[in-house]
């Protein structure tokens, strides 16, 4: 563990909380990723029809020989890339494999054709989901990609088949793989109910009528699955309830204490909602990457158009000065311009004294579980304008202790860092994060500014005893 340093003052009502507790001493901010080389050309490979049954060919039947077949789509001469596993949609009864739009984005992609109602059961089909993305696991190290970095997608139909493998460990067992392995799980206006063709074929209900049974991915839910993002298209131009259950799957993985599950609705669009939602799922892949298997995401960033029902976050401004609060705000934020033209926290001190800073709510976190800021950061303005973030832990809303105190280089390019984070206390329960804009004792007549990208504080898996 890090030596504890002597208290200091800190800025504003931050510095009159902080400065009663010794801080302990900084770790350095560290890169999460090389650098891409964007000098060199990455060119990309196509193979199709790859075979994936474990059945013995001559026991294979030519229905299942012609459809028990993926695509595989991935970066030439490059090593350690992810890939995501995606199936078609169609209610299990059409459709063929495709790549999503995801090509091109240094991943590896593999695309599935499975067996389909009513030439075999539902049953069946599902097996065949399990037996491709099993042959993933076992082979995606002999094309370059990383097996612990596989993700399972699909849409509509694929994204039933998603939450079916990544929360029922029967079916992935059955090919010798634990379903804990997947990194993550990407269903794109997925049942989370009984699918309506399951139902149909072993209910004959009409697809209006909800069931919840065995081929039901709520009825396995479990707080300790992989990563899960859940997409839906516009509550009222989506499918017959098709939001609905999926905010209710949310609901139920929450509440059993699932550490990493965001439902997003996107407003505007319906069933067919792959064109928004395939730059959100690249960047949520891109997150998941950069924390821990079982990381808790709290988004803290402005960047994202669409909803994010009951998870948003408002930042507020503080100063020290209360007349001068009245007066203007001591700190901006807004949204601005991040890395590759997305949108970002800015913050900027606009005001004549130093004691200024933006401050988050009180973030919800566990005793006993250590945390990790990151994000990418660079100072608008090439000087002495940054200063750095501010950690305080809450108990019921009240600020106890601070327990991380760090500063960032002045720098004109965009670099990724992490901060981390002693363990939380017990009987602490929520952490606030301080961007402070302006490190104590700088000039006035110097402005600070600091900028922000992905933004977010990961909670790092409890060690092994």
């Amino acid at each position: 563990m890090s030596p504890t340093l002597k208290a200091h003052r800190l800025i504003g009502n931050a510095a009159r909380a902080c400065a009663r507790i010794p801080v302990l001493c900084l770790i350095a901010p560290a890169l999460l990723f090389p650098a891409c080389p964007h000098a060199a050309t990455i060119t990309y490979k196509r193979v199709s029809n790859l075979p994936y049954s474990q059945e013995p060919e001559e026991q294979q039947t030519d229905y299942q020989k012609e459809r028990c077949v993926l695509d595989l789509y991935y970066p030439e001469k490059r090593t350690g890339f992810a890939t995501v596993v995606w199936y078609h949609g169609g209610g299990l009864t059409a459709g063929n494999k495709h790549f999503p739009g995801l090509t091109g984005k240094h991943l590896g992609l593999v695309a599935v054709n499975y067996r389909l109602h009513p030439g075999v059961s539902c049953e069946t089909a599902i097996s065949d989901a399990a037996a491709a993305l099993a042959w993933t696991f076992k082979n995606i190290a002999t094309y370059g990609g990383d097996p612990t970095l596989i993700f399972v997608s699909g849409s509509s139909a694929g994204g039933y088949l998603t939450s079916m493998l990544g929360f029922d460990k029967r079916w992935l067992a059955k090919y010798g793989v634990d379903a804990d392995a997947i990194k993550g799980l990407i269903p794109y206006t997925g049942h989370t109910i009984t699918h309506m063709t399951v139902r149909k074929e072993r209910y004959a209900l009409n697809s209006r009528i909800p069931v919840i049974d065995e081929f039901a991915p709520i009825y396995h839910a479990r707080a300790d699955a992989p990563p899960v993002l859940l997409l839906t298209g516009d509550r009222r131009l989506e499918m017959l309830g098709r939001c609905e259950e999926n905010e209710l799957f949310y609901r139920v993985l929450k509440n059993i204490g699932h550490p990493h599950v965001e439902h997003l609705e996107f407003e505007g669009y319906g069933h067919g909602m792959s064109h928004p939602a395939n730059p959100v799922a690249l960047k949520w892949i891109t997150k998941v990457i950069g924390c821990s298997p079982k990381a808790l995401i709290v988004p803290l960033d402005y960047s994202w158009s669409y909803t994010k029902r009951d998870r948003k976050y408002p930042w507020r401004n503080r100063g020290t000065n209360a007349e001068n609060e009245k007066k203007k705000p001591s700190v901006e934020l807004l949204t601005a311009v991040g890395r590759e033209g997305s949108g970002c926290l800015a913050v900027r001190d606009i005001s004549t004294a130093t004691n200024a800073y933006g401050e988050s709510p009180a973030l919800p976190v566990r005793p006993g579980r250590e945390y990790v800021l990151t994000g990418w950061v660079k100072n608008e303005e090439v000087g002495d304008g940054i200063a750095g973030v501010c950690f305080n832990v809450t108990q019921s809303g009240r600020i106890r202790k601070q327990t991380k105190n760090t500063r960032f280089p002045a720098t004109a390019e965009w670099s990724r860092f992490e901060v981390a984070c002693p363990p939380v206390a017990e009987g602490m329960d929520g952490l606030i994060l301080y961007i402070l804009p302006r490190p104590p004792g700088q000039p006035n007549t110097t402005t600070g500014a600091v900028l922000f990208d992905d933004l977010r504080i990961c909670e790092q898996p409890k060690a092994k005893q």
